[in-house]
């Protein structure tokens, strides 16, 4: 007689084989998840802030992260007015705009942690999205340690502020035009040996007076 053969293979084991790397497949990606969300320490959206702050903050608004490389922090919306970082930055224009609706609300202040977050960006943006409105701004560097200002408008930084505190400058003198209508800006100056002590010798505020009948607002970097 002729040997019989088996319909189905002894070896390998089809069935079998796919049955446990579909579970092996499934138990990976639980863990893999698992450990991704324990471990995520960025930030997304508003809600993971406010999540995680005790007490009631106000938000002005995201800007979202700029993926493009620059060597320093430059100016972009002007350049780039349909972007999603454009409108970020006019809806934080419009919720200033609503919060500070009182005829003295001129001074904006932008300051962070450490250095690096981003502070310059956003303070030179904030001033030229105003500008883009039609509203006069002027930009001060007020970082007399680690002046940036200079570097992103890529002008000499001989004289600004530091001169102005100790009466070498006038304001006039050191107040510069950016590309963009509307947009002065001042830079640091030549660092000095006691910023602090300068910027507390008492004529800070008559310069902020000064700039504030000047201009329709005044971003202090």
């Amino acid at each position: 007689e002729h040997a019989n053969y088996p319909t189905f293979p002894v070896s390998p084991n089809g069935p079998l084989i796919f049955a446990v790397c579909f579970g092996l497949g499934l138990i990976l990606s639980i863990v893999f998840l698992t450990l991704t969300f324990v471990l995520n320490d960025k930030i997304y959206t508003i809600n993971d802030i406010l999540s995680r702050v005790k007490s009631h903050i106000g938000i002005l608004g995201i800007v979202p992260f700029y993926n493009k490389e620059m060597e320093f922090s430059t100016l972009i919306v002007n350049k780039q007015q349909k972007s999603v970082l454009s409108e970020s930055f006019r809806s934080i224009r419009a919720n200033l705009q609503f919060d500070a609706h009182q005829e003295e609300s001129k001074i904006i202040s932008v300051t962070s942690t450490i250095s690096g977050e981003g502070k310059t960006f956003v303070a030179v943006n904030i001033a030229g999205i105003f500008a883009l409105m039609g509203k006069k701004v002027v930009v001060l560097d007020m970082d007399l340690r680690k002046s940036k200002i200079h570097l992103a408008f890529k002008i000499p930084n001989s004289k600004g502020i530091s001169s102005i505190l100790i009466g070498r400058d006038s304001i006039e003198d050191c107040i510069n035009h950016s590309e963009l209508k509307n947009l002065d800006f001042i830079t640091a100056g030549p660092v000095p040996p006691n910023p602090s002590e300068l910027i507390l010798n008492g004529k800070l505020p008559t310069l902020l007076n000064d700039l504030k009948n000047m201009y329709d607002y005044v971003v202090i970097d």
